[in-house]
């Protein structure tokens, strides 16, 4: 019965750590993340959506700092909230988030830009029979055939570097809003 209790009183004291908090949070901000992928990937198809993801992409600094103030109301309740703990909580949402996100990442560079090689290629050869310079400049410009540069990116050897760039760029971007959300969000 003791234990019991003591086990009771523990759990109902504990303050969850940035980390904890933050895992749980940066899964929905992870989600969030791959619906703002998908709007990107589909916006050259439907060009409205680039409009969408540009007023998704301008609200995640928002979204951190709403995320990082629940967790500083719901567990620092007049108590100090530290720089550090808002920007280490923050840092770590913006990491759970961009792992999350590698999952629609890791489909775009394995199914779907394989699959729309050949449409790209088909559409880029209208393009060199209406302008025939068009392919020279393009070569001269990327260093190599677009077409060549697709097929390598979408090797196995070049998705590996794809995924960790995009979780270093999401992960450093966001360690650095976080410092502007730990400054405002701070209470001594």
């Amino acid at each position: 019965m003791d234990t019991e209790k003591n086990k009771e009183t523990i759990e109902t004291t504990k303050i969850p750590t940035p980390l904890r908090n933050a895992a749980r949070a940066g899964m929905f901000l992870g989600l969030f993340f791959a619906l703002k992928y998908l709007l990107f990937i589909n916006a050259f198809s439907y060009p409205i959506l680039a409009l969408v993801f540009f007023i998704a992409t301008l609200s995640v600094p928002f979204l951190a700092y709403s995320i990082t103030k629940a967790y500083r109301d719901l567990y620092f309740q007049g108590q100090t909230f530290k720089f550090r703990v808002a920007w280490v909580h923050g840092t770590w949402l913006y990491l759970f988030a961009s792992i999350v996100l590698l999952i629609p990442v890791y489909y775009f560079y394995t199914r779907a830009l394989p699959d729309s090689i050949p449409l790209i290629e088909q559409s880029l050869n209208e393009l060199y029979t209406q302008a025939p310079n068009l392919k020279v400049q393009l070569v001269e410009g990327l260093g190599s055939d677009p077409i060549s540069l697709l097929k390598e990116s979408t090797s196995s050897e070049y998705i590996l570097p794809n995924l960790l760039a995009c979780l270093n760029r999401n992960f450093i971007a966001g360690a650095l809003l976080s410092l502007i959300n730990a400054a405002i969000l701070q209470r001594k």
